[in-house]
This record gives C-alpha cells, sequence and structure tokens, in this order.
C-alpha cells in the first residue's frame, strides 16, 4: 500500500488531506506516530476537477482521521465553472 501511495504520489494523483497522532504514548501523552492521509485520484485531470471544484463547492476532503475521498455528484459537478479551473497542468 505504502509503495502504492508513492508511485500515486509521485504521479501527481493525490492531495494531501492532512496529518494525526495515530499513537500516543500512555504515560507522557505524547504523540509517538504521525500519519498523513491523503486522497488520490485515477488521472490528473479527476485530481485538479476534485481538488479545484470542490473549493468551489465549500466541500474540503474531510479530516485526516477520516478522509472524504468519494467523487462529486453529477449535480455538484454541474455547480462547477470549469472556466476558473486551471488544466495548465496537463499540458506540461
Amino acid at each position: 500500500a505504502e509503495i502504492e501511495l508513492r508511485t500515486l504520489r509521485d504521479k501527481n494523483l493525490c492531495v494531501q488531506v492532512g496529518t494525526y497522532c495515530a499513537e500516543r504514548d500512555q504515560l507522557f501523552n505524547s504523540c509517538i506516530r504521525k500519519k498523513t492521509s491523503f486522497c488520490c485520484y485515477g488521472t490528473k485531470l479527476a485530481r485538479l476537477i476534485q481538488q479545484q471544484g470542490r473549493a468551489q463547492l465549500g466541500i474540503n476532503f474531510g479530516s485526516p482521521e477520516h478522509p472524504n475521498c468519494e467523487g462529486l455528484s453529477p449535480e455538484q459537478l454541474g455547480r462547477i465553472d470549469f472556466s476558473k479551473i486551471n488544466f495548465s497542468e496537463i499540458f506540461e
């Protein structure tokens, strides 16, 4: 799973949701293991639409502990102003 995530991240197909404390030391109540959550998509186009479309719609990717990576509904897609999405990354 870690190798697959690295491959997807290297292809710029993921959005970093955030980092959280996955394990705490009982004695000192300090964080001893952190995890970073990502939402990854099949193509750069899908990631761009998710990332920039959600920003337009005011929809976030959830919390690092509970990421919301599900796709946008047809109704939500219909509310996105695609003229405001920067697709330049696809043409690089």
